[in-house]
């Protein structure tokens, strides 16, 4: 893996991934962004031990008491997530989350395990996504959720005709398994918005700077005042109305602006992200593949799994949770702790790879962090 050179990253694709991720799952926005930055857990590598060697890879999940084992790279290839029966030998490299190089060590001796015929797969729907605004980002958003949902899924999109030529939307994303409609309108003005969300029941709504014809203040002042306009509807219909994955992109971001406008359920996109792939990259090149590979659309994703999907019920330590999460086909990365009733992530915390003997007071709302295959 050494010897990269210039690393192809591209900040439009990089940025698309992360928010496509983030619109059909909401609060893996943390996990990403936790992921890529240097004040959390990263990726390293490391060699497989005698003491494995010749072991399924699943008995490797449990076999490092600092760090979570997420893949292999096998003959130069990265594969994220493979197969629990997949035999290790000596040639294999290990991929894990950790707090640095020095804490990655596979220092727990092998433990076999017995894997269920149940295996968590992530599940493609019909599904409705709002678009607010138009730009090459929601194009290849909408492209990227191509593999993720099922034929007769619904996007609309609300342009406005000031700013865009409402033909561009079919041309610039050839959708075929999600129907188009493309509404005329002003974004900023209450009315339009109301009258959009009204019309059907959204399960993702995507809210974009217009970055390709204002300025970045413009645009930035456009997207806050639709996200409000769409938060204030919301807020105003009944609590059993379903609300949907909110994510919104600002091109200026600042801590300030997030503070007083982000919800703990929101999730800011922005070219930090880029910028936090790229610092990683500079600090530790040969991660290079293995970050490819995690976005790849038909790759791996992160989501939260509760009680219904994984049986978590007597975790005591994150070490029970990576066994849970195993027999469901799962890698457990981490956990989500403090969530309220009715889904109220207010107070909700995401802990990327606990120790394994760390104790945890799992409650029935909590949720593990995991990678699963698409």
């Amino acid at each position: 893996m050494g010897g990269q050179g210039v690393l192809p990253l591209n900040p439009l694709t990089t940025v698309a991934r992360i928010t496509a991720r983030v619109l059909r799952s909401s609060g893996v926005g943390a996990v990403y962004e936790d992921m890529l930055d240097f004040k959390g857990d990263e990726i390293y590598t490391t060699h497989v031990p005698r003491a494995y060697h010749g072991r399924p890879f699943g008995e490797l999940l449990l076999a490092s008491s600092e760090s979570s084992v997420i893949g292999l790279i096998r003959d130069g290839e990265v594969v994220p997530v493979p197969d629990f029966d997949t035999i290790v030998d000596e040639t294999d490299v290990v991929i894990a989350i950790s707090p640095d190089d020095s804490s990655l060590k596979l220092d727990r001796q092998p433990l076999g395990f017995t894997r269920q015929e149940t295996q968590h797969r992530v599940p493609a729907g019909v599904e409705s996504t709002l678009v607010v605004g138009w730009s090459r980002l929601a194009a290849a958003i909408c492209l990227d959720n191509e593999s993720h949902v099922l034929s007769g899924s619904h996007v609309c999109v609300l342009v406005d005709p000031n700013l865009h030529d409402a033909s561009r939307v079919h041309m610039d994303a050839p959708l075929q398994r999600q129907d188009v409609e493309v509404i005329s309108g002003n974004p900023i003005h209450s009315g339009t918005i109301e009258q959009v969300l009204a019309s059907r029941r959204f399960d993702h709504v995507l809210v974009l700077a217009e970055r390709d014809r204002l300025s970045y203040q413009e645009a930035d002042a456009r997207a806050l005042l639709a996200l409000l306009n769409i938060r204030r509807w919301y807020d105003s219909q009944p609590a059993s109305l379903r609300r949907p994955n909110l994510v919104a992109e600002l091109l200026d971001v600042n801590d300030e602006i997030i503070g007083e406008i982000a919800r703990p359920d929101d999730f800011i996109v922005s070219e930090r992200l880029v910028s936090l792939a790229l610092a990683q990259l500079s600090e530790n090149p040969q991660i290079y593949p293995v970050l490819r590979r995690l976005l790849d659309a038909d790759g791996v994703q992160v989501q939260l799994l509760g009680w219904e999907d994984v049986p978590l019920k007597g975790a005591s330590g994150f070490g029970d949770v990576v066994s849970a999460c195993r027999s469901v086909g799962a890698i457990a990365i981490g956990v989500q702790t403090g969530i309220g009733e009715g889904g109220d992530v207010s107070r909700a915390k995401v802990v990327i790879n606990p120790n394994k003997a760390s104790q945890l007071d799992l409650g029935p709302r909590d949720r593990a962090v995991v990678l699963v295959r698409t």
